[in-house]
């Protein structure tokens, strides 16, 4: 997966990613702030996890994402994007 599209979808990304890891925290994220890489690693840290089953949940996560914002209705395309740029 792109690091560039994984950091642009991060917004969208973090309610999920909490659900499927619940003992990632808000400060996790915050410090993760859409870097692939330390996500991996720090979700490696805390469940032993393989990194390419890691990698491989994150990308169903995004494709599970990107399903729900590809199916928004557009008035609520133009707002989320809004929501993603402050």
């Amino acid at each position: 997966m792109n690091s560039d599209t994984f950091k642009g979808k991060w917004k969208h990304l973090q309610g999920d990613l909490k659900i499927h890891w619940a003992k990632l925290t808000d400060d996790d994220l915050k410090v993760i702030d859409g870097n692939i890489d330390k996500l991996v690693g720090r979700v490696q840290e805390i469940y032993g996890d393989a990194r390419e089953s890691i990698h491989e949940m994150v990308q169903s996560i995004v494709d599970k994402v990107q399903v729900a914002l590809d199916t928004t209705p557009d008035k609520d395309k133009a707002r989320i994007k809004k929501d993603t740029k402050a």
